[in-house]
């Protein structure tokens, strides 16, 4: 018998997975997708793994106030096909998640945002979380079910049926938008180290971010061209964060982040280069545009039509990663939040192969 009890409401329902999948889409409990039934053996087997409490509690959140304790994350992620070892990651996902005060507003948006989980550290290797190379991938799984167990666990413990998930589009990425950042091919520090954590840490970041746009720039000889090719893909006066709120990403390939950084450019100088060159002239912007600004960009930026208009709100506001494999074929994450960071618990290692 189980040293563990699982505490939640067990519901008698026919020993089919068919009719789970049917009972819980019906209910609202699932995204669609098929899932694992959630049984009280398989949550116990993964409390038991990760010696987890069931009863701790990690975060509350919003809008709901639903409160996330180990045992509700784990019956998501039973039900989102994760194996036990990945408990660590999802749980410092949803603490990250719950640190941003606004998580609520990303919850009930028309916008199309989702969370962005990225993965720093040994754990990433452990766990064989990819890094969105498809030759070099040495599983998909842990992306995908880490991804859709942090998103069941937003429906499920920080939902209220009906007034959550308002996006105008629902889109794939709502399923499955993990990755791990490309360590090895990091011509620069990792996105981690950056944010003062050390090599060995095991470190999850969320974004809430919209959907990402594919960069293609095949004939650049220099990294200012290559650059100034990303710069005029950011530039949209339909974007959110060129009113001044919000913060975008970007994914360079490690092919297009070394050739940048062969060049002399940190990470700091490609930040800088974006700031002052990603910019539209105040003409481009209707008139009743200009209200919607920021108080601040209507004290700098609405001088006159030839006003060039940042996309963001300062240099600090961009971020960079590097995933992803050989390729000219870089990534470009639009208006968003974040980034939210958390040091991962190693409450339980998976065995090594």
């Amino acid at each position: 018998m189980s040293s563990v009890q699982v505490r939640s409401t067990r519901l008698d329902l026919p020993d089919d997975v068919e009719e789970v999948y049917a009972h819980f889409e019906a209910n609202g409990f699932g995204d669609g997708h098929p899932v694992i039934p959630p049984t009280a053996d398989r949550v116990e087997r993964f409390l038991e793994a990760g010696n987890l409490s069931p009863d701790t509690e990690i975060a509350v959140l919003e809008p709901g106030k639903g409160v996330a304790t180990v045992e509700k994350i784990a019956i998501n992620a039973v039900m989102a096909g994760c194996l036990p070892g990945y408990m660590d990651v999802i749980i410092a996902a949803i603490e990250a998640h719950a640190s941003f005060t606004k998580q609520g507003n990303v919850m009930t948006t028309a916008h199309s945002l989702s969370p962005l989980i990225v993965v720093n550290g040994p754990i990433a290797r452990e766990l064989g979380i990819a890094s969105g190379a498809g030759g070099s991938a040495v599983s998909w799984r842990a992306n995908a079910a880490i991804a859709r167990a942090v998103r069941l666990s937003l429906i499920n413990i920080a939902g209220i049926p009906g007034s959550t998930d308002c996006n105008t589009f629902v889109w794939l990425p709502k399923y499955m938008y993990c990755v791990a950042e490309n360590d090895e091919a990091n011509p620069w520090e990792p996105f981690a180290i950056e944010k003062g954590y050390t090599p060995d840490d095991d470190v999850v970041t969320v974004f809430w971010k919209e959907p990402a746009h594919h960069i293609e720039v095949m004939w650049p000889t220099t990294a200012q061209e290559l650059l100034a090719a990303f710069c005029d893909s950011m530039c949209t006066v339909a974007s959110r964060s060129s009113y001044g709120e919000g913060q975008v990403l970007m994914g360079f390939c490690p092919d297009q982040a070394q050739l940048c950084a062969k060049a002399g450019f940190s990470k700091k100088d490609v930040k800088r280069f974006f700031f002052e060159n990603a910019r539209k002239p105040l003409r481009a912007y209707g008139p009743k545009a200009i209200p919607h600004f920021t108080l601040e960009w209507q004290k700098f930026y609405t001088a006159s039509p030839d006003t060039m208009v940042p996309m963001v709100r300062s240099a600090d506001a961009i971020e960079i990663i590097v995933i992803g494999g050989a390729g000219p074929n870089s990534l470009y994450f639009p208006h968003g939040y974040g980034p939210f960071t958390r040091k991962i618990a190693r409450r339980w290692r998976p065995p090594r192969t």
